[in-house]
């Protein structure tokens, strides 16, 4: 039609860079923070304390027992399903690495690596040396396997969407970890023509 004819094109620009691929090894045995990391007995002036009421942390107490459970039988599934009800209770770094560790299990890593920055943000205190360390190697195997993805546009009131989710509206640019596979960036814009781009990290 004429319209298309003469509909300018967007433009967008999509950068990767890819890290080295490292395949995560899973220890045979994996232990979880103590129960008496997420225990009411923790001094209340540490950072992770800070505003939790003594009734939050016994709400959140018993999910955390019952995901250990499950995690000691290796049924990660119903661990991390445990681990979400106390984290909604109480945000404690151990329930955040257990979390973690589960969505390591479930092949789940962007989440993972989220949830293990969040856990490890107050350094090894909460945690314990040797998880703490161990987070560190499970943070750089995550991040092996994942692409960071850059997407930018000067066009204003271009919408951006990565893989069917709006990332913003333009001009502006967003960040975004993703696996190394197939991804789709659409941008549209009123009388513009769409622009679609598809991406493969390698």
């Amino acid at each position: 039609s004429p319209m298309t004819r003469t509909a300018p094109a967007l433009s967008l620009l999509a950068a990767i860079t890819i890290c080295a691929q490292v395949a995560v090894a899973q220890p045979e045995q994996q232990k979880g923070p103590e129960a008496q990391d997420a225990a009411p007995s923790e001094p209340a002036e540490t950072p992770w304390n800070r505003g939790v009421s003594e009734e939050q942390k016994l709400a959140a107490q018993p999910f955390f027992e019952a995901g250990n459970q499950h995690f000691e039988r290796s049924s990660f599934g119903n661990a991390l399903k445990e681990y979400r009800q106390a984290i909604a209770h109480r945000d404690h770094p151990a329930i955040r690495y257990n979390i973690a560790v589960c969505l390591i299990n479930l092949d789940q890593p962007i989440e993972a690596y989220e949830q293990l920055q969040h856990a490890m943000q107050y350094g090894a205190a909460p945690l314990g040396k040797e998880l703490f360390t161990e987070g560190q190697t499970y943070l750089k195997l995550l991040f092996g396997q994942l692409a960071e993805l850059l997407v930018t546009t000067d066009e204003s009131g271009a919408k951006v969407s990565l893989d069917g989710q709006e990332l913003f509206v333009g001009p502006g640019e967003a960040t975004r970890l993703v696996r190394p596979t197939r991804h789709q960036i659409i941008a549209t814009k009123e009388q513009m023509l769409t622009l679609t781009q598809e991406i493969v990290p390698a």
